[in-house]
């Protein structure tokens, strides 16, 4: 832990902080967030070699799974590097802190030595003040941007956690600051690669952080090689596009392929192209039909169904044989604690058909 590490508002000598975790933590003066965070130090400070973290639960079962410390360590130094993070800037934590994206948060500023503001993991973020660094999901960054709170007061802004529409990365690319869509999941120590957002430096590509690659398997699904974990490989089910062994393209998951009379279709370019027509939280997905297998179905969160079905009839339409079939309308989505919608049709309360 770097000697200029702080956390805003609280005075802690974190030299000590290991003899006295248990007062702290039972102090009725801190929220949930900031107990699950003093928690986290706690068991990054005691003797044992890894951390027990939960995946989010996005793609399958929430599960636990042991994380090395060392590679968090190491993760955190990449991404320091990658982005020019340094001792006493200001970072701030908005993100659940018990998932591995709020933990590698606290991880960098620790190993970095910067003053780490921590506030609760709401959707509605209220005016924040000025930051070197924050994560976000992008639910968040969209009520930020609605509600007119300047992103251009956090100087590098990494969003994880979910796809970012098109829509949103457009009205981001003309913003001031350093903004970045990460890649990466639980298995891999939070992001692996990070694709600039706005700015000359803006791309369609992720690029992974220094000495991490990257290969494709048969069905052109990620395979990423982590020499940095002991020489980690984890074998995804996320399509891509590779252009070099540090660069890629995400176009979509295997596991969310539509098969519809022999057309393979990939929800999320659907999405992709939709993302400007519609806004409101949607999602594409599948449903058994006895004469193609598989039909495109399209779940919209709102309740303005007939308006909604107005405004987007032609868009629909041109996108041919893709077209959604059906379109299904729900007032609240099922949704991960870190804001990613639950693409499970028996978790949505259909309201409409």
């Amino acid at each position: 832990m770097h000697e200029q590490f702080r956390i805003e508002g609280h005075h802690i000598d974190f030299r000590e902080f290991n003899k006295y975790p248990k007062s702290i933590l039972e102090s009725n003066s801190i929220d949930e967030q900031e107990k699950n965070s003093f928690d986290f130090i706690a068991k990054w400070l005691d003797d044992s070699d890894s951390i027990p973290i939960q995946t989010s639960g996005s793609t399958g079962p929430p599960k636990t799974i042991e994380i090395p410390k060392e590679w968090m360590r190491r993760s955190a130094i990449a991404t320091a590097d990658r982005l020019q993070l340094r001792s006493q800037m200001r970072s701030l934590l908005c993100i659940p802190s018990q998932y591995i994206g709020g933990m590698m948060m606290i991880v960098r500023s620790m190993i970095v030595g910067m003053e780490l503001k921590i506030v609760k993991p709401k959707i509605e973020l209220k005016e924040m003040g000025t930051f070197d660094f924050a994560a976000m999901i992008p639910l968040q960054v969209e009520t930020l941007l609605i509600n007119n709170v300047p992103l251009g007061n956090i100087s590098k802004l990494i969003i994880g956690g979910a796809p970012i529409s098109n829509h949103l990365e457009q009205r981001l690319k003309g913003l001031s600051g350093e903004i970045y869509s990460s890649y990466g999941m639980t298995e891999t120590v939070s992001h692996i690669a990070l694709r600039r957002l706005n700015g000359p430096e803006a791309s369609s590509f992720f690029s992974t952080l220094e000495g991490i690659y990257v290969e494709t398997g048969e069905e052109n699904n990620l395979m990423i090689n982590i020499p940095l974990f002991d020489d980690l490989r984890v074998v995804t089910t996320d399509i891509v596009q590779l252009k070099d062994k540090s660069t890629f393209k995400w176009k979509g998951r295997l596991d969310n392929i539509i098969n519809s009379g022999g057309l393979k279709i990939h929800p999320e370019e659907i999405e992709h192209e939709l993302s400007e027509s519609i806004q409101f939280p949607f999602f594409i997905t599948a449903e058994k039909n006895e004469a193609l297998g598989e039909i495109v179905v399209l779940v919209i969160e709102t309740d303005e169904p007939l308006k909604i079905q107005s405004e987007i009839g032609p868009r629909l339409k041109a996108l041919g044989n893709r077209r959604p079939r059906k379109i299904y309308y729900t007032k609240q989505f099922a949704r991960t604690p870190n804001g990613k919608i639950i693409r499970d049709m028996d978790k949505t309360q259909i309201i409409e058909v």
